[in-house]
Formats: C-alpha cells, sequence, structure tokens
C-alpha cells in the first residue's frame, strides 16, 4: 500500500490525518511500502532530502508528473473537464512536460536514471472519443521531450 504524501493536508488514514512522515511511523503504519510525490516547482513537490527521507524510513519513492493547467487564470472548476483536456494536453505539450519532468527528476530530486517517473492526466477522456487523441498525442510528446532531454545532457 502507498501513501500520496503531496496531498497529505487532506489525506486520512484510520479515522486520523497524517500530518508528515514522523505522523506515519509514530503511528507504526508499517503497512505502506512507498509514497508518492509530484516533481515540480511547487514548495511540497518532492526534493532529493525528501526522497532521502523516505527511503531512509524504508519506503519506496514514486515521482509522478502532472499539469493541471497553463493559464495564469487557473480555475479549478474547469480542471479534468473538456478545456482541460483539449488545451492542456496534445503533443507539444507532451513535449514540454516530458523535458520539465526529466529536468527536474534529474537536477532537483536527483533521481537514478533507470527509474520510472510516472505522468498524471485530470479528466474522463472516456466520454469523448476525440480526447484520447489528445492523451495519446501527449504520451507521444511526453516521450521525445524525455529523449530530448537525455540526449542534452
Amino acid at each position: 500500500m502507498g501513501l500520496d504524501f503531496s496531498r497529505w493536508q487532506s489525506s486520512h488514514f484510520d479515522g486520523q490525518r497524517i500530518n508528515s512522515l514522523d505522523h506515519v511511523l509514530e503511528k507504526q503504519y508499517g503497512q505502506f511500502g512507498f509514497v508518492i510525490n509530484y516533481l515540480g516547482s511547487a514548495s511540497n513537490y518532492l526534493t532529493r532530502a525528501m526522497a532521502d527521507n523516505y527511503v531512509a524510513n524504508g519506503l519506496q519513492v514514486v515521482s509522478v508528473y502532472e499539469v493541471t493547467w497553463r493559464e495564469q487564470n487557473w480555475d479549478p472548476k474547469v480542471v479534468g473537464n473538456d478545456v482541460y483536456i483539449d488545451n492542456c494536453l496534445g503533443y507539444d505539450n507532451g513535449v514540454t512536460d516530458g523535458i520539465n519532468a526529466y529536468n527536474n527528476a534529474l537536477n532537483k530530486v536527483e533521481q537514478p536514471a533507470d527509474t520510472a517517473i510516472y505522468f498524471a492526466v485530470d479528466g474522463n477522456v472516456s466520454t469523448n472519443g476525440g480526447h484520447m487523441q489528445h492523451v495519446t498525442e501527449y504520451f507521444c510528446g511526453i516521450q521525445d521531450g524525455m529523449s530530448q532531454a537525455a540526449t542534452i545532457i
């Protein structure tokens, strides 16, 4: 079982709010084998120190890259809807996100090169066949972006 620590502010286990890794260890929630945290620039996103702390406490680390909106006037009501899928995915955004994810993993987290980076997409693509095309193009772009980033280094 794993735990998404980037969302710890709203995480609960056994009816108790989980406030930190120390809280999990204190309560001996030993069934957690891994933690999930996000790559990026926000203050609660994964850093090398956080990853080292997780590993030192016997947890594996899963890194995820996700962009929920690309404009300055972000509106949480549109995340996951048609506007998000049509404007935030696609090949070009995938290339950008592939490069950014690779660079964050390498430079900020010092993630080993032979480990996976997961990508998340918020939205229900099953309701519209055109949306799946955006997702497919997005992931093709991610692959190309990560390849480009790897050759630059």
